[in-house]
């Protein structure tokens, strides 16, 4: 499979392509336990299988340059769900100060390979990992990290392809939620850069398109799904949730239900669709899957944060986009 050309970027730097129109995988998971790392590792073999040949450039929040990628930057991340206690003490004010001294060198722990090889380019090919720590507890030595696993690849890879390689990486993990469908890879020199604007326009007009935002948010996209997408999976928590709030998942016109591991999975027709408001077109698809998740769909932009131009408005209504009636 050939590398997405330059000309199909969103947007360019002096040095080449900033952000990219993809397919993408996001995989939120729960909060991680020591025996995440067997499952993460089962994860990651899958994505090395299908990416390895396209990365070359691995960025980690624990080295201070970039370097080429190696099979061994996959144990940064699986290794990291065994890396979170802390040293133990007999009193909670120690232990709190101990879990905060430990969270320190743990949260925003970022592993990004990617196809880029020059600086402050993108690539449609990615694997990317980001964990934040959030409030410790004062007796319990474990830290809590919010964690998502990433994969992107260009807009043209064969869709069958894609779902069914998405779906065997969903399937050992452990996941809060996951979306897999039209999304975007990007790298962001500066807040105000042109990907971030490139980003907003295209994902205002494009409903189908998922911002894939998380860095400083993880705790909300923990409560919360993110985004309805082409196939949106969730796990047994916010399953348990829908049961409470009186949703029953069925199968819709236009929705199948399926499984992933232990994670239910809904497919909002037959192939990612990318629509277009400016044409009054929110696919019937993606509104009914989101009619079906409401009750665990994001729907207040606090605790969130998006690069670019938007607005607490503007993010709120793109969080319920799908919550149009067009005709």
């Amino acid at each position: 499979m050939t590398a997405a050309s330059s000309a199909e970027a969103l947007s360019h730097g002096p040095q080449g392509p900033t952000a990219w129109r993809v397919l993408g995988a996001s995989f939120q998971l729960e909060l991680l336990e020591p025996d995440d790392e067997a499952r993460l590792e089962q994860a990651l073999h899958m994505a090395w299988d299908w990416l390895a040949p396209e990365l070359r450039t691995a960025r980690l929040s624990v080295a201070e340059d970039p370097e080429p990628v190696r099979p061994q930057h996959l144990e940064y991340i699986s290794s990291y769900a065994a890396s979170l206690r802390a040293a133990t003490a007999d009193d909670p004010g120690t232990q709190r100060e101990l879990n905060n001294h430990a969270k320190l060198g743990r949260t925003d722990y970022a592993v990004d390979l990617t196809g880029a090889v020059e600086d402050e380019t993108a690539s449609p090919f990615s694997l990317c990992f980001w964990a934040e720590i959030g409030e410790v507890d004062p007796i319990d030595e474990w830290l809590p990290a919010f964690a998502t696993l990433t994969v992107t690849v260009p807009h043209t890879w064969p869709v069958a392809d894609f779902q069914d390689r998405v779906l065997a990486m969903a399937a050992p993990l452990r996941l809060r939620w996951g979306a897999a469908g039209f999304g975007y890879s990007a790298v962001y020199p500066s807040l105000t850069a042109s990907p971030a604007r490139a980003i907003y326009a295209h994902a205002r007009r494009h409903p189908g398109y998922d911002l894939g935002f998380h860095m400083q948010c993880m705790e909300a996209l923990y409560r919360r799904i993110r985004t309805i997408s082409w196939l949106t999976l969730v796990g047994p928590a916010l399953l348990d949730e829908l049961a409470a709030a009186g949703r029953r998942l069925v199968d819709t016109p236009s929705v199948a239900l399926g499984q992933a591991g232990s994670a239910a999975v809904l497919r909002a027709g037959n192939t990612p669709l990318a629509g277009d408001v400016n044409r009054l077109d929110v696919p019937a698809a993606y509104r009914e899957a989101d009619a079906l998740l409401r009750p665990v769909r994001a729907d207040d932009p606090q605790g969130l944060v998006a690069l670019g131009p938007w607005t607490d408005d503007s993010l709120l209504q793109w969080l319920r986009r799908f919550e149009l009636r067009v005709s």
